[in-house]
């Protein structure tokens, strides 16, 4: 198993990126760090390892961070789930 992480601050919030590999699997986590030393999960997703190539694994933790906290602002932004926010939508349905 191998494991990074990426902590990154937006508007005096911290949020932690975690990438893990277990064999042939990788998994991302996004979480909000919270001044109580609590974390709530905003993303997870997993994959097969091989999807990643020889791409930088810390590249790519902190560039699916930035990703997921931009989404994350558009969701709040647009009234959408962060899951249509990801997959490129930008208003909502109602």
């Amino acid at each position: 198993m191998s494991q990074i992480s990426h902590v990154v601050t937006r508007d005096g919030i911290a949020y932690q990126g975690l990438l893990t590999q277990i064999d042939s699997r990788m998994f991302e986590v996004v979480s909000r760090l919270d001044a109580d030393g609590t974390t709530a999960e905003i993303h997870d997703a997993d994959f097969e390892a091989r999807l990643l190539g020889q791409a930088d694994h810390k590249e790519y933790l902190r560039t699916m961070t930035a990703s997921v906290l931009d989404a994350q602002e558009r969701a709040q932004r647009f009234g959408i789930t962060l899951r249509d926010a990801l997959d490129g939508k930008i208003e909502s349905n109602a």
